[in-house]
């Protein structure tokens, strides 16, 4: 059996956020798996509000658009209250927020009211052959015949992500249900169906066991994230993460 590069680093699970951010941003992957946490932005609220008061208007057929858009701002508020984000940038995405879900009650609500909700925010855990670690995960809406996750966008999209694909392909995997991603937009709401999982799955698969192969560099996280190198110029990267990296990869 071969060594658990995984576990060396105490790393007992994946995510398909761990390996899409690997793919995207190789650096920062490993700057998280060293144990640094990057305060999380106001836009990440709006998906977790949206979620959370669409998944309460799904369960509660009499909820109205104006309770559901309140609970969204009661949310937001719990959020901000351990925060420092900038309140500009708090008053945009709240603002977004309840146009996301004025476009959910008007475009997505009305279909989905009438299917019968078998779990929501359900945890799935699926191996992938060689990868010696599960991929856990959390699903928003499971039915009968199908497995939904929602996207919030601050605007129009005509294709889902690739990211979206492969992380709705173990959604299918552990459901045996058809995968959809919804986007949810303050104009519009798109669903697609996810076909083609078993390629997404094999991308999944050979990207973690690429990630595992830096981590068998060292038993030392640091020496494995100085194989990679930070794209600073890329929008991730806040200022405090970049202070973080400075630090690990020792840029002056």
């Amino acid at each position: 059996m071969k060594n658990n590069a995984f576990e060396k680093h105490h790393i007992d699970h994946l995510s398909a956020t761990t390996i899409n951010l690997f793919i995207s941003q190789p650096a920062m992957c490993l700057l998280k798996l060293s144990g640094y946490r990057s305060e999380v932005g106001a836009s990440a609220w709006r998906g977790s509000a949206v979620d959370k008061t669409l998944t309460n208007a799904l369960s509660f057929d009499d909820m109205t658009e104006d309770i559901a858009i309140s609970n969204a701002k009661k949310l937001f508020d719990e959020y901000q209250n351990d925060s420092k984000i900038d309140p500009e940038k708090v008053k945009k995405e709240l603002s977004i927020t309840e146009r996301c879900i004025k476009s959910a009650f008007w475009y997505l609500l009305p279909d989905y009211r009438g299917k019968e909700l078998i779990g929501s925010q359900g945890k799935i855990e699926v191996m992938l052959d060689d990868v010696p670690v599960p991929f856990v995960g959390y699903y928003d809406w499971l039915f009968a015949d199908k497995v939904v996750d929602l996207k919030t966008k601050g605007q129009r999209t005509n294709n889902p992500d690739t990211s979206h694909k492969r992380q709705l392909a173990l959604y299918e995997k552990a459901t045996g249900k058809k995968p959809y991603v919804v986007y949810i937009s303050p104009n519009e709401v798109k669903e697609f169906s996810i076909d083609d999982s078993k390629n997404h799955l094999e991308n999944m698969r050979t990207a973690a066991l690429a990630l595992e192969k830096i981590l068998s560099f060292s038993d030392d996280i640091e020496e494995c994230c100085r194989l990679l190198y930070p794209d600073f110029d890329h929008w991730i990267w806040s200022e405090q993460d970049q202070t973080q990296a400075k630090k690990i990869w020792r840029i002056k």
